[in-house]
């Protein structure tokens, strides 16, 4: 069994019968229903349903779709990723974003976890000669793992506005992309939960 993100899902059968988005005579695999009007997956073959729930209408469209689709609600995991952390930074998150998911998911039958870059978005971003920070998310049964930040080199972020076009070299796309997008927290999710 393995995880699901929740959306987009375009899972098919195997590697060996993928379909063709721009054939319209492609033949869908057995697995897939509704094959018309979207590719879904076989939801038995999922332990979880990993949902990234910022409390925005993307994100709660994708959790009414799962529900919709029928995934047991036991199986749907929201996750929220506060920008600036828990401790004490208000520079980014409105105030009742955290209860507001809170709140959903409560009403929806659904468990919620955060993950938080530890002192948050506005620490990074003024970080002066020293490693990124860790990263914290909570676990089922109440635990909380804090994570990173030890390796690498200590370095400063402190160069705004930056010059450069390049999103790879600009430290304000990159730090606020890998904030807003909690793609590392994702990574460190189903690692230590896997794992």
């Amino acid at each position: 069994m393995g995880i699901c993100s929740a959306l987009p899902v375009q899972r098919v059968a195997s590697m060996h019968s993928q379909i063709d988005l721009f054939d319209t005579s492609t033949s869908f695999s057995p697995n897939i229903r509704n094959a018309n009007t979207s590719i879904r997956p076989d939801i038995e073959e999922y332990d979880r349903f990993v949902v990234f729930f910022s409390g925005g209408k993307d994100s709660v469209a994708c959790v009414l779709h799962l529900i919709e689709m029928g995934v047991p609600r036991d199986k749907i995991e929201m996750h929220h990723h506060i920008i600036d952390g828990r401790e004490g930074s208000t520079l980014m998150d409105w105030p009742v974003t955290e209860s507001y998911c809170e709140q959903f998911a409560k009403a929806m039958g659904l468990r919620i976890f955060f993950s938080w870059k530890v002192v948050g978005f506005e620490r990074e971003m003024t970080r002066q000669d020293a490693l990124t920070a860790p990263i914290a998310f909570e676990r089922e049964g109440g635990g909380l793992t804090i994570t990173g930040g030890e390796r690498g080199k200590t370095s400063t972020r402190r160069k705004f506005p930056q010059v450069s076009p390049d999103l790879r070299v600009r430290w304000c796309a990159r730090i606020s992309r890998s904030m807003l997008v909690p793609a590392d927290c994702l990574r460190t999710l189903t690692r230590n939960k896997m794992g």
